[in-house]
């Protein structure tokens, strides 16, 4: 008994289901929206730098002590406002995340 190929029910292969796909993905952790943004900055932009650095160090805290702290992620920040930072301000920034290290 020989078989012949048009014994075969052909199907063209499907390609596996990733649970991963790019529509169901969530956005990354850096891509925050601009309302978050325009947001911290309106509770932010009327206080002083002692202030500022208080409200960073609370911050770092509670990041810290939930294991959400960045580092990396908050230094990119920094270098991405370096061109809008006066030099001084923007020295004085980099010395802090070193000493939130």
């Amino acid at each position: 008994m020989s078989k012949n190929f048009a014994d075969f029910n052909y199907q063209k292969p499907q390609p596996p289901k990733d649970k991963g796909s790019k529509n169901n993905e969530k956005q990354p952790a850096t891509n925050i929206d601009e309302q978050k943004i325009r947001q911290a900055y309106d509770n932010l932009k009327d206080l002083d730098s002692s202030a500022l650095a208080s409200k960073l160090a609370e911050e770092v805290g509670r990041q810290k002590a939930d294991g959400s702290f960045d580092f990396d992620l908050l230094s990119q920040s920094v270098e991405a406002m370096r061109a809008f930072l006066p030099a001084d301000t923007y020295q004085n920034l980099k010395k802090l995340l070193e000493n939130l290290r």
